[in-house]
């Protein structure tokens, strides 16, 4: 028996082992990180963690839902950290603590990944894990605090790829500079080492990566995978580099000039400048634009994948540059390109619309104007002197950014060597240009030596995969690819090798492209002409004509951000064409154009007179129909506030014209103001601000007549008493011959120009911070601005209707989410007539009980707003603290409290605090709910005997107390007035569960003299069908007892003593420890030997 037993147990632990095993075999270790970094001979590359030359945050996109997996060998010492911040920038997680979790501490930890504990409990290191709470890209700051140059710099211990290595032994614990190993992982399904997840790889990317061997004479083989903004995917392969400290960056023009034009070559790194300020691009300088910032108009920052980019990665997605603390949507993973380059020949067009084609004006330049079938780089040679060739001094390179379909690219006028064009009828150029997709710069700072050399492939797009690279080192003393000359280096696939620490203190520039470019050779004749004609028009008077102004009105809000509420060039006006703009040179803007080749025709514009301009503007340019275009009206909707206040940029109008206030010059060459102007310098950047929407209901506040959707217009809100012209009740300014409005479309009463008056700033009735167009409580009562409008309201979150309402073009509410039909107006109730409407009056019925107290909230110092002082309020105005808006009707008439002047008070049943039952001998504890402070609370039992009368709404009287006699009601009395009593609450007293038994039966024992017993009570004992415990009664006085809750004890005589003993002790009913029952347990000592009892309901041998 005892061999079959041990068999089965042996056999079983195998069983499980192999269970084991199988499961951990079956799991895909997709740990992303250092493992994936050093896989080659050579030594390991650590993470340069902590420098401020060297600041590094790595990306990692995850999905709603997934499961980021972080682990690092340096986590809690030297204050070592890894920090997660969401997509929009937040903070989610930081692990610095030395017992973890989030520690990596040793390799069998590293190449097992996010695995360890959890209910996996695999080999890998037991994980940090963030829950993905949003989509987009995280970032993720692994580094330590307080790095001191002089203690921290110091030097470390290299390690062998494969070498085995442990956290104690191997990670630089004294120096806050580096990280042996580290681990990003998502995981869908569940954390990383939680049963049922699924590890995967390919999210991983560094827009600036750094590593760092200690000293030169050791060599790395590291690869990584490039992904470009076109979709071409790059692998780069080194080959026993000698880096001491490697910095890796790629983008799509390498270093370049003031012009933001490449160089095209390798620079020595005293003289280029590292910036993300594009206005620190000064004359004469080389400029490396800031890696790990947020793309422009002509630098395109590359990613840098550990592994081969995941296939489900999406085109684009939020991510913030946390160094920055810059939020934007960044681009992931494009289509890759397909066949070659086509574009159309090349027009030149010039800033002033009454220009024709192929004419620009003296001094100002023009747009070279083209369509092409791919997006790329996009290069632009002008033999500017007709000779032929396009490297004389007069010649000019341009290199722009070319998106698939319309681009243009802007030429300032001006030759190669600073002069502008000459006058002239007749200026005749060749020009040649050429496409280059998915051109990849990658950059080596600082790589002293590299006997292997670098293999850069392309890994997709036609003729793939291919190693074809450019280099020009001829600036710094080394070679030009495939044999070419100082600036003009040739294709070649051998990868440049050098030794003596040649890259030392040098950026190291190698590029390659889609090599399917299509070029374009031929000439255009252009005229430079003084003056197209009269002065172009300028609304603002910023000096920048209209055709060329980003904001025509100078609002803030770009002239894209103005139309259609897209913000995205002019895709929703006809021909997608700039309102100022004149398409058919007929000098009449394209917004008031009665035929502008395909424009308007059949849309409505109608032209009675024949002149050529629509009689009325189009609705699609006008919002508010008083014949001023969106991009020129300062008060686009006409609800009285201009649209500077409503976008919500905060610029300066210190005079209160609805135009920011500054002299021509703070408005750049485009026009916008420079402090909001992506780019001053250029033409197309547009607004750092997206004008504000705060309803989110996709209508910016410039357009919404209800901003807040509370149901009251925006015009009632602002309080300057507008709505008196508003007879029509829709939410603007009434228009008409006796009330026209300006130039700006700012109505006659607001008017500056008519009133000699600033315009007044929107009300804020209860002074949070909170104008009351956007505040959902602007009295603070709390009570929510739509109730006090009696408006619907039945989900109480301070907007109309039910659930996210329906909204018009104008932002106004017309369904809610159940379909029920809504609407909004300017004369919300005024219950008492006192010229005060109720969500603005701090007493709505005059009864003499302010609303906040009659909406059930503490008032101490009675200024009719919640709370004592001003309450802090959530950023719809609606005070936050403990509070949740409500509209007590407590007498259950229709009539919320607030409105309700007749005394009804009413009151529901009570409920029991003790959740179901008592027990015998514990307290009841009833609760009532009123929100009349100040109530008495009567509280009655079923005799109807008082037994509290006290303004606190609780109850406690003990089950045993002669007056305890279920049921119990309660009333109050408040202000004069008695409520109702309240339904009878039964309560019921525990006792044992139906068909449970639990008897406790006397025991006997006999006792060995200076022997130890050990029983049970139990036994014996009639127990069925319920919970219980045991418990002593009463010791016995000839030994030491210890009985536990299972009845069974020990019993230690005293020495040599011969006689009897006892101990009382009880069956205790586990929920009410006073039902109970007890018995005696009689010990008998002696020095007999042991014989055997029999007792009633047991034997025993004793």
């Amino acid at each position: 028996m005892t061999l079959l037993v041990n068999f089965t147990r042996k056999f079983r632990l195998l069983s499980q082992l192999l269970t084991f095993i199988l499961l951990i075999s079956s799991l895909q270790v997709f740990a992303e990180g250092s493992k994936d970094i050093n896989k080659k001979p050579g030594k390991r590359l650590f993470l340069y963690a902590y420098d401020p030359l060297f600041a590094q945050q790595l990306k990692v996109y995850a999905k709603q839902g997934e499961f980021i997996n972080v682990g690092a060998s340096h986590v809690g010492l030297k204050g070592g950290f890894i920090k997660v911040y969401a997509p929009s920038g937040a903070l989610v997680a930081t692990f610095d603590d030395a017992n973890g979790p989030g520690i990596i501490n040793n390799n069998v930890e590293e190449d097992g990944g996010p695995t360890g504990g959890g209910t996996l409990m695999g080999t890998g290191y037991k994980p940090g894990v963030v829950p993905a709470t949003e989509e987009g890209v995280y970032s993720v700051h692994i580094s330590y605090p307080d790095f001191v140059y002089s203690l921290d710099f110091k030097a470390f211990n290299n390690l062998d790829v494969g070498q085995p290595w442990t956290r104690a032994a191997d990670q630089p614990a004294t120096i806050r500079r580096v990280v042996l190993a580290w681990d990003i992982t998502i995981s869908q399904n569940a954390a990383g080492n939680e049963t049922g997840s699924t590890l995967l790889k390919g999210r991983v990317f560094s827009q600036d990566l750094n590593c760092i061997i200690n000293n030169n004479g050791n060599n790395a083989s590291p690869s990584f995978y490039i992904q470009t903004k076109d979709g071409v995917l790059y692998q780069i392969d080194f080959t026993n580099v000698d880096p001491w400290g490697f910095p890796l960056v790629s983008n799509n023009v390498g270093l370049t000039n003031d012009k933001r034009q490449p160089l095209y070559k390798s620079l020595a790194n005293a003289n280029y400048k590292r910036t993300a300020n594009l206005s620190e691009m000064v004359a004469g300088g080389n400029y490396l634009y800031e890696p790990q910032a947020r793309d422009t108009m002509e630098f395109i920052n590359n990613k840098i994948f550990i592994n081969p980019p995941s296939d489900d990665l999406p085109t684009t997605a939020l991510v913030t540059d946390i160094f920055r603390n810059d939020t934007y949507s960044t681009w992931l993973k494009n289509a890759e390109p397909e066949g070659i380059a086509n574009f159309s020949k090349l027009e030149l067009h010039s800033l002033n619309s009454n220009c024709d084609i192929n004419t620009i004006e003296i001094e100002k330049g023009g747009n070279f104007v083209f369509t092409s079938n791919m997006s790329g780089t996009g290069l632009l040679s002008l033999d500017l002197n007709n000779d032929g060739d396009f490297t004389d001094p007069e010649d000019v390179n341009l290199v722009v950014l070319i998106n698939k379909g319309d681009n243009k690219i802007f030429w300032d006028g001006k030759l190669g060597n600073g002069n502008y064009v000459n006058l002239s009828s007749k200026f005749d150029f060749n020009y040649k240009f050429s496409l280059r997709s998915g051109e990849i710069h990658v950059m080596m700072n600082d790589i002293e030596n590299n006997p292997g050399g670098t293999l850069i492939t392309r890994l997709n797009g036609p003729e793939a995969p291919e190693s074809i690279i450019y280099y020009d080192h001829s600036s710094i003393g080394g070679g030009v690819s495939g044999g070419g000359t100082a600036g003009n280096p040739q294709s070649t696939n051998m990868p440049y090798t050098y030794m003596g620490n040649f890259g030392n203190d040098k950026m190291l520039d190698y590029w390659a492209y889609l090599g399917s470019s299509q070029k374009i050779l031929d000439k255009l004749t252009i005229t430079v002409a003084k003056d197209c004609s009269a002065a172009p028009i300028d609304t603002d008077k910023d000096g920048i004509p209209d055709v060329v102004d980003l904001d025509d009105d100078n609002d803030g809000v770009s002239d894209v951000q103005e139309f259609c509420n897209l913000g995205k060039k002019f895709t929703c006006l006809p021909n997608s064409s700039d309102p100022s703009a004149d398409d058919d040179l007929d000098r009449i803007p394209n917004y008031k154009d009665a035929f502008n080749g395909t424009t308007n025709v059949g849309s409505g514009c109608i032209d009675a007179n024949n002149d050529g301009i629509c009689d009325v503007i189009l609705a699609i340019y006008d919002t508010d129909g008083d014949n001023i275009p969106d991009h020129l009206d300062l008060d686009s909707d006409n609800d009285g506030i201009t649209d500077l206040d409503e976008a919500g940029h905060n610029q300066p109008d210190v005079d209160r014209n609805g135009v920011i206030d500054g002299l021509p010059i703070v408005f750049g060459k485009n026009g916008l103001y420079d402090p909001i102007d992506i780019d001053t310098s250029s033409l197309t950047a547009g607004s750092k601000i997206i004008p504000w929407d705060t309803d989110g209901d996709g209508i910016p506040d410039h357009d919404d007549l209800d901003s807040d959707n509370d149901g009251i217009f925006d015009l009632r809100e602002a309080d300057y008493g507008y709505e008196i012209v508003d007879k029509n009740n829709d939410g603007r300014i009434d228009i008409s011959t006796s009330l026209p409005v300006d130039a700006n479309g700012l109505a006659i009463i607001i008017s500056p120009t008519n009133t000699n008056q600033p315009i007044g700033y929107p009300k804020d009735f209860d002074n949070d911070g909170i104008p009351d167009w956007h505040d959902l409580d602007s009295d603070n009562d709390g009570i929510n601005d739509v109730a006090e409008a009696s408006l619907p309201d039945d989900d109480n979150d301070g907007i109309i209707g039910t659930g996210k309402p329906k909204v018009n073009g104008d932002g106004v509410a017309t369904a809610d989410a159940k379909g029920n039909p809504l609407g909004s107006t300017n004369n919300p109730t005024d219950t008492d007539n006192d010229g005060i409407p109720d969500w603005h009056d701090a007493d709505s019925d005059n009864d003499g009980i302010p609303d906040v107290i009659e909406a059930g909230f503490a008032d101490p110092d009675k200024d009719g707003q919640v709370g004592t002082g001003k309450p802090v309020v959530n950023p719809f105005g609606q005070p936050k603290d403990n509070f949740k808006s409500i509209t007590p009707d407590y007498d259950k008439d229709g009539i919320p409290d607030f409105r309700d002047i007749q005394c009804n008070l009413t009151l529901d049943k009570p409920a029991l605090n003790n959740i179901d039952a008592v027990c015998p001998n514990a307290n009841i504890e009833l609760i009532a709910q009123s929100n009349y402070l100040g109530a008495q609370f009567i509280w009655l039992n079923k005799n109807s005997d008082t037994l509290s009368k006290t303004a606190i709404n609780k109850l406690v009287i003990n089950a045993k107390d002669v007056k305890a006699i279920s049921p119990f009601s309660v009333y109050i009395t408040y202000n004069g007035c008695k409520s109702n009593v309240s339904d009878p609450l039964e309560v019921k007293i525990k006792s044992l569960p139906a068909g449970a038994q639990m008897t406790a039966v006397n025991d006997t024992f006999r006792v060995a003299t200076n022997r130890i017993l050990s029983n049970s009570v139990v036994p014996n004992d009639l127990i069925s069908n319920v919970k219980w415990k045991a418990a002593l009664v009463t010791a016995p006085t000839k030994g030491n007892l210890t009985l536990n809750p299972n009845g069974t004890f020990s019993y230690v005589p005293n020495a040599n003593y011969n006689g009897n003993d006892q101990f009382t002790y009880k069956l205790e009913f586990e929920e009410c420890p006073e039902i109970n029952s007890v018995a005696v347990a009689k010990l008998v000592l002696s020095n007999i030997a042991l014989t055997l009892i029999k007792m009633a309901l047991r034997t025993m041998w004793i």
